[in-house]
């Protein structure tokens, strides 16, 4: 064999094994994909879609499905504690399950303990419904990323509606008219 020659297998061989190298970087991005989307789970909540259903624990130790409530309008509402855009709309939805009684305001509270929720709702006189996300499951089936964020669910179960960001009682009602409630 030739020096060139020489020189042409090896060119030869190292194109054959960036290749294969290519080969095996692409499968593994379609299996990292294919595990990513796997462990995420089903798709987030979307305006237009059928509300996921969640099973949460209210303070009084009971079970709480969004199911249940299907044929009214619910309000599901992600927050916590101690989110201060939380405590400045706190009143409002208060307001709203005062004002309007055929609206199903469930606040889920995300990642607390049963003991400060119930503080929470205490000093603030708050009557509607607290809920208890503790591991945060509901949250990431929502696609909660920001707080308060609020899911305005019709009642055929279709969210109609998404707000980020505390809400007033007088966009409550906007939301309402959108969804056919007043």
């Amino acid at each position: 064999m030739q020096v060139g020659e020489s020189c042409a297998a090896g060119r030869a061989q190292w194109l054959v094994r960036a290749l294969v190298a290519l080969v095996v970087l692409a499968l593994v991005v379609v299996a990292a994909e294919a595990l990513w989307r796997a462990l995420r789970g089903p798709a987030r909540a979307e305006v237009g879609a059928q509300a996921p259903e969640i099973l949460l624990q209210d303070l009084g130790g009971g079970q709480v499905s969004l199911s249940q409530h299907r044929g009214r309008v619910v309000l599901l509402n992600f927050r916590t504690t101690w989110c201060g855009y939380c405590l400045q709309e706190a009143p409002e939805l208060e307001k709203a399950h005062r004002e309007f009684p055929s609206l199903v305001i469930l606040a889920v509270n995300i990642q607390e303990s049963a003991s400060a929720v119930s503080a929470y709702a205490r000093e603030l006189g708050l009557t509607f419904p607290m809920l208890l996300d503790g591991s945060g499951e509901a949250a990431r089936t929502y696609g909660v990323r920001g707080i308060p964020r609020s899911f305005f669910i019709g009642k055929d179960g279709r969210i109609a509606a998404e707000h980020l960001g505390p809400l007033t009682l007088e966009q409550i009602r906007q939301y309402l008219e959108k969804v056919g409630e007043l």
